[in-house]
């Protein structure tokens, strides 16, 4: 097993676990507490969750309840929650915890928000994200796969393979983004 794929299943399985939490505290009426460095972007680890209980499930008022408990997350607890949601399937919800991040820079969020756009069919809107991030950190190989997958979701098979060159020349013919691309790209030609 390779080394990416050894630290890909080791943050997997922390994410799950953080979620997990996140998810327990929820059913529990709490929300899930700051981290020590203050960053948490606001609240205080105890937002009026315990009152969501009180509302009917997924109704405006349940859902502005929950919000409550995102705003007292850390960019890292939003970041880590959003993601295991996308890759779950869940890109509405990865989305609500993905735009609560507070560093609308980062291109972490950039690209999992471009990803879950993508995957609801925003193909369009969820470029324009991969190109915020890659305008930002033009070596974020993660994000150029999905920009490639997204070519391919729109039939436009040149910059698909525009976008391997590009992964190829930053991590080689081996990594994991090169491979999984390279693999999509194989499936769509066949399939012509």
């Amino acid at each position: 097993m390779s080394i990416r794929k050894v630290q890909f299943s080791v943050a997997a399985g922390l994410t799950a676990a953080a979620v997990l939490c996140g998810s327990m505290a929820y059913a529990a009426g709490t929300a899930p507490s700051t981290s020590s460095s203050g960053t948490s972007g606001g609240g205080t680890g105890s937002a009026p969750a315990a009152k969501c209980a009180n509302f009917k499930v997924n109704s405006a008022e349940w859902k502005k309840c929950k919000a409550g408990g995102r705003a007292a997350m850390n960019n890292e607890e939003l970041y880590a929650t959003g993601y295991s949601l996308a890759k779950a399937g869940d890109y509405a919800s990865a989305l609500e915890f993905l735009k609560a991040g507070t560093d609308k820079n980062d291109v972490r969020f950039l690209t999992m928000i471009g990803y879950s756009m993508r995957k609801l069919g925003k193909v369009d809107e969820g470029v324009r994200y991969y190109m915020q991030a890659l305008a930002i950190d033009p070596n974020s190989v993660t994000t150029r796969e999905y920009l490639g997958e997204a070519y391919l979701q729109i039939k436009d098979l040149p910059n698909a393979k525009a976008q391997l060159v590009e992964i190829q020349s930053r991590c080689g013919l081996t990594c994991e983004s090169f491979t999984l691309l390279n693999d999509q790209i194989a499936k769509y030609q066949a399939s012509l």
